[in-house]
């Protein structure tokens, strides 16, 4: 969209003022919370006595995420204490996680509860954390210059009361989430 080879993109794209810069957005059609998979063992060692929610506030170490996602900026702001890691997908940040390399995988909330939900004994690894004072908007992405289309999917949105949330997604598409 941003290279003028489309009109619209519509992929789980999060709505960041730094992509707004360059691009318009929808409103959301899907809000979910930021969430973490925290290597229990690397966590543990960080603990030191500390309540867990304030051991999450002030985390040191390598968070990974997934190279160029807005969790990469998301990393900066909420834990400034820590080192980016940046992976080249998904599968690679869990496999970090899970190896130790990093005390936590950091993304979307559907994505943390489907790593755990497509493989329960990873509940063995991870612990996973929903941060209740952040939202991730999804939303679609339009050309500057395509306000009248911007306007028609928001109408559209709106009209078809489309505003998912994860949990909405895991109950309503189950299947087809945990098989892909």
């Amino acid at each position: 969209v941003f290279e003028n080879k489309a009109d619209i993109a519509i992929s789980k794209i999060s709505r960041t003022l730094s992509r707004a810069k360059k691009v318009s957005f929808s409103q959301p059609y899907l809000t979910m919370k930021q969430s973490l998979l925290l290597n229990r063992v690397q966590f543990a060692k960080q603990l030191s006595g500390r309540r867990p929610e304030i051991a999450i506030r002030e985390l040191t170490g390598k968070i990974g995420v997934i190279e160029g996602s807005a969790y990469v900026d998301y990393t900066k702001q909420k834990f400034p204490k820590t080192v980016v890691n940046e992976q080249p997908s998904w599968p690679d940040v869990l496999e970090a996680a899970r190896n130790g390399e990093i005390v936590a995988a950091y993304r979307d909330e559907l994505e943390v509860k489907r790593a755990i939900l497509q493989d329960p004994s990873e509940a063995i690894n991870f612990q996973t954390v929903v941060l209740t004072d952040t939202n991730d908007f999804v939303a679609m992405v339009l050309l500057w210059e395509s306000e009248h289309l911007r306007v028609y999917v928001d109408v559209y949105l709106a009209a078809n009361n489309i505003d998912y949330t994860a949990d909405s997604l895991l109950d309503q598409f189950r299947d087809l989430l945990l098989d892909s």
